[in-house]
């Protein structure tokens, strides 16, 4: 076994002491078990952490919001729509009607984008 120097703070130290006295092992073998325990630690963060999974969960998190907006779209634009043929449309222009149809889907959209802070 190869010897290495550390240097520690002394509140680490202390708390190294300390341990290594409630587990009855000297101070060197606590430090290297500690050591093997993050060493294991970041091995198996680095297996479950691998980019394309993290790729992967990030694409699904963006398809689903996608398909929130979607719908919450399509329920907004019908919902306007709705209320403003109840109030003033049967007796309109065709021109009107698209305008209308073209002024709730933007007031939809604005308001979809708000709600998913885009």
């Amino acid at each position: 076994m190869r010897r290495i120097n550390l240097v520690l703070p002394n509140k680490y130290v202390a708390y190294l002491q300390a341990d290594a006295v409630k587990k009855e092992v000297s101070l060197a073998r606590h430090v290297r078990d500690l050591i093997e325990v993050g060493r294991q630690v970041e091995e198996a963060a680095a297996q479950q952490a691998e980019p394309s999974t993290l790729h992967n969960t990030h694409s699904s998190l963006d398809d689903s919001k996608e398909l929130w907006k979607q719908s919450l779209l399509c329920a907004l634009e019908s919902r306007y729509l709705m209320r403003y043929l109840v109030d003033r449309l049967p007796d309109q222009s065709p021109e009107k009607r698209d305008a209308v149809l073209k002024a709730v889907k933007e007031k939809a959209q604005v308001l979809v984008n708000e709600w998913l802070d885009q």
